[in-house]
């Protein structure tokens, strides 16, 4: 899994970066398999004026599945950060689990293509 950050506040701090960076790790453990890159983007949107803008936005690319991107605003990057996180991981469980899920209306030996014995 491929992990690229983009900012333009964070500043070229690489212990702030490796943070950002094990925090993402840290929350796709275990999708690691089905998740090939993250692209997150962290910006301050009105500049120096202060209120709620700073927007992280998270770009998933999926194996197979292709992409999902999730955008989060909050007073700062971290909490922004915190809650994209959030939003992907639980779209990504939705995602999989109707996957999963068999198709209403069929039953087990339908979806096998067996036929009853008479």
């Amino acid at each position: 899994m491929q992990v690229q950050i983009e900012s333009t506040h964070l500043g070229e701090a690489n212990g702030s970066r490796a943070t950002l960076e094990q925090r993402v790790r840290y929350v796709f453990r275990r999708m690691h398999y089905k998740v090939q890159q993250i692209r997150v983007s962290l910006h301050d949107i009105n500049g120096p004026r202060g209120g709620v803008d700073k927007q992280c936005r998270l770009t998933l690319k999926l194996d197979g599945r292709g992409t999902l991107v999730v955008t989060a605003q909050a007073h700062n990057s971290s909490l922004a950060l915190d809650s994209a996180l959030r939003r992907a991981s639980q779209s990504l469980v939705r995602l999989w689990q109707r996957q999963r899920r068999p198709i209403r209306g069929s039953s087990g030996s339908d979806s096998l293509g067996l036929q009853p014995v008479t």
